[in-house]
């Protein structure tokens, strides 16, 4: 295990060398021992998990709902023919500084007793940059808004969490020198927030639509919440009846009902490919994870990831990512071409699942297997994800004498490698370099994990029952800690599944966190199945 180990760190060294001299531009200030290259290889001080997490979970709701604080800020565009939709409770058109969603359910949530939606139409790409996590979340205190704060002002402002007219104002005048149209975020569901409706849009329709009928019990102030902009004036208690057409029968859908579908429509963004209206340009991905960020690494240390924010940034480590952000929307040049995006998909879709059951079977033997049957079907699991790297030049030659350890490790660099290793380095961005370092570490901690129960179990079936106990137990510890180290969010998950009237929900704001919160107070992430239909029962509006 030491020498494997050693390989590791020798390999992912190497690979960030060559990231950290591409990247000196940005990195005058690093200290020698905040380098990725002179780090030593472990799920404590190694950021290559955080990047790849934060790299595979663009723009998908479950994982940036789980984890609120988001870490990452990248160039992105919306593509011509994109309808985008605003709602609200008067017929006062949008001109600028003001929101557009992407769903219809997401503006119709603004609706009082009238409800007009704007429907408009990208005729060129818009320029945008995107903050990943819950980044238009109103929870305070929490780091939801940091990368924005960072951006703006360089460093955390608690104070302005809640302005939103004044933190639109201040984005749009920074993008102003990168002739940026806007920014997307993300709370219930995905939002783009535009410098000018008169730039790259057109409209297509202006509707009055049938509006929702209030609740008695409403909140004073649990709407005004959801309101980016400024809401129109609130209406005197009790709010009145929706303004129904004459011909109207039956009753109208209720804001509870409204205020559910807001909540489904981000379900429809929750896993790969995620918002797909939105496109990420993955040679400009500005991490926040970069083990550059000195001041952020030690800030980190002793928390959960839920804690991980950025207000501890030093000066120093905010200049280094506001150079970065300059550098990335004033670029020439597309970088390599390469979707870095569906390389960790990949990976994911190849060992998420097959991960998951290999924890399974070490987990649960039952009545099916006894240990010798057990140890077998482990190493069954680990060949048939090793397969195509099992190179006939490294199996042992003598099948009775002793083993050189070492015989794994050309199938570990060959398992590890496939991905990066073809990448041309001239053409890749400092963004990029990190990112296939990233990948690199992980595949070399899937592979060496995996190639470590081969290595034992290449030969198990002369090995005694007690011997085999021992070598279960190692590999359920190896595995479990693999699969906490990687935190990939598919593992997170309603079990058993739900039924046909029901979704997989985690608290996902304003539902399941209160208006203020205690310093440090936790929230529950455990996946439940929540009613979606009427009465909707888990959807107690807003209790602080």
């Amino acid at each position: 295990m030491r020498r494997l180990t050693n390989l590791l760190v020798v390999f992912v060294a190497a690979a960030a060398r060559v990231a950290a001299n591409d990247q000196q531009v940005f990195r005058q200030h690093a200290t020698p021992d905040s380098k990725l290259a002179q780090r030593t290889y472990d799920q404590a001080s190694s950021t290559g998990n955080l990047i790849f997490w934060s790299v595979n979970s663009l723009l998908q709701q479950w994982p940036n709902t789980r984890y609120i604080n988001g870490h990452t800020i990248t160039a992105a565009a919306v593509l011509p023919g994109t309808i985008l939709y605003h709602g609200r409770g008067n017929d006062d058109r949008p001109v600028a500084l003001d929101w557009l969603a992407t769903d219809p359910e997401h503006s119709v949530v603004f609706c009082r007793s009238k409800c007009y939606l704007y429907t408009y139409v990208t005729t060129r790409a818009l320029r945008l940059a995107y903050f990943d996590g819950s980044s238009a979340a109103k929870i305070r205190p929490s780091g939801v808004m940091d990368t924005q704060d960072i951006l703006i002002w360089g460093k955390v402002r608690p104070d302005m969490t809640r302005n939103e007219a004044g933190r639109i104002r201040e984005l749009c005048k920074w993008g102003e020198q990168f002739e940026l149209d806007g920014f997307v975020r993300m709370e219930m569901d995905f939002e783009v927030m535009i410098c000018d409706f008169g730039a790259g849009m057109e409209l297509v329709s202006e509707s009055q639509i049938v509006p929702h009928a209030s609740e008695e019990r409403h909140r004073p102030d649990s709407m005004d919440l959801f309101y980016p902009s400024p809401p129109p004036p609130p209406p005197p208690r009790p709010q009145p009846l929706p303004e129904l057409p004459p011909g109207w029968r039956g009753s109208a859908r209720s804001r509870i009902s409204i205020s559910f579908e807001v909540l489904n429509s981000g379900t429809w963004h929750n896993r790969s490919p995620g918002e797909k209206r939105v496109k990420i340009d993955y040679s400009r991905v500005v991490s926040f994870f970069d083990p550059a960020l000195s001041s952020l690494a030690k800030a980190r240390t002793g928390k959960s990831r839920e804690e991980f924010r950025l207000d501890e940034i030093s000066e120093t480590d905010s200049k280094y990512i506001r150079e970065q952000l300059h550098d990335i929307f004033t670029r020439t040049g597309q970088g390599s071409g390469i979707d870095w995006g569906s390389i960790t998909q990949v990976i994911v879709d190849r060992y998420g699942k097959r991960l998951e059951l290999l924890q399974h079977i070490l987990q649960n033997p039952g009545s099916k297997r006894n240990i010798t049957e057990q140890v077998a079907e482990v190493r069954s699991q680990a060949l048939i994800m090793l397969t195509p790297y099992m190179l006939v030049s490294a199996i042992p030659p003598n099948p009775t004498g002793p083993v050189d350890p070492s015989w794994i490790d050309p199938v570990v660099k060959h398992c590890a490698s496939t991905h990066t290793a073809w990448a041309p380095s001239t053409l890749l961005t400092p963004q990029e370099k990190l990112i296939k370092v990233a990948v690199e570490a992980v595949l070399f901690r899937i592979c060496g994990v995996l190639g470590d129960i081969w290595k034992d179990a290449f030969d198990s079936g002369e090995t005694g029952l007690n011997a085999l106990q021992r070598l279960l137990g190692k590999w359920q510890s190896d595995i479990e800690q693999l699969m906490d180290w990687l935190d990939w969010s598919m593992w997170l998950k309603c079990e058993p599944i739900c039924g046909p009237e029901e979704i997989c929900y985690i608290p996902t704001w304003p539902w399941g966190y209160r208006f203020d919160r205690n310093e440090g107070e936790k929230v529950d992430m455990t996946p439940r199945c929540i009613e979606a239909v009427a009465p909707y029962s888990f959807l107690q509006p807003f209790e602080p």
